[in-house]
C-alpha cells in the first residue's frame, strides 16, 4: 500500500520525507525507547560478525550516524565510524556505492549490497553491484517475487550468512 501510494502521489514524497525524519528525530530523543523499537533480527548481528572476518562491512543507512552507532553497539557490533554511511552522507545509494568503490579501490561488481528495500536495490542494479534483498523486516511477498524476477537474491535470516559467503 505504501509503495502504491508513493507511486500515485510522487509530489508528496518530499513532504512525507520531511515528516518521517521529524518523527524519527523525536523518537531518538529517548534512546531507550529508540533501541526498543529497533531490535536486531535474530542471528543477523552474529552473521555480520562472521562476515567482518572476510570482508569490510559497510553500513548504508537512512538513519543518522549517531542513532546507528547506538543501535550497532546495542547489537554487539563494532563498526568503524568511516564505515557508516548515513542519511547525511547521501540519501542516494548510488553515491554510497561510488564511495565504496573509491575508498576500497574495488569495482561495482565487487560490492555485495544487502538491503531490505527493493526500490533501493533496483536503483543501483545497472551499476553491476551484487544485489541481495533481506526478506526480514519490511519486505512483502510481492517484493520478494519481484526481486527474484530481476535476478536479485532473496535471503532470510537463516540463509543470510551462507549466501553472502558464497558470493565473496
Amino acid at each position: 500500500a505504501f509503495t502504491k501510494a508513493r507511486k500515485e502521489a510522487p509530489e508528496k514524497r518530499k513532504e512525507f520525507h520531511k515528516m518521517f525524519y521529524e518523527e524519527r528525530e523525536k523518537l531518538q530523543k529517548n534512546m531507550k525507547e529508540w533501541i526498543r523499537l529497533n531490535q536486531s533480527f535474530d542471528g543477523v548481528p552474529e552473521a555480520i560478525k562472521e562476515l567482518q572476518k572476510l570482508l569490510p562491512v559497510i553500513i548504508v543507512t537512512s538513519k543518522d550516524k549517531n542513532a546507528t552507532k547506538v543501535l550497532l553497539k546495542n547489537y554487539g557490533l563494532d563498526i568503524d565510524d568511516e564505515h557508516i554511511l548515513d542519511k547525511d552522507f547521501s540519501m542516494n545509494k548510488r553515491d554510497h556505492m561510488k564511495w565504496i568503490c573509491n575508498r576500497f579501490d574495488v569495482s561495482y561488481h565487487d560490492i555485495i549490497f544487502v538491503e531490505d528495500n527493493l526500490e533501493q536495490l533496483l536503483n543501483v542494479k545497472e551499476l553491476g553491484v551484487k544485489l541481495v534483498l533481506a526478506a526480514w523486516g519490511y519486505t512483502t511477498e510481492e517484493q520478494r517475487r519481484e526481486a527474484k524476477k530481476h535476478g536479485i537474491k532473496v535471503v532470510t535470516k537463516d540463509t543470510f550468512l551462507e549466501t553472502i559467503k558464497s558470493m565473496v
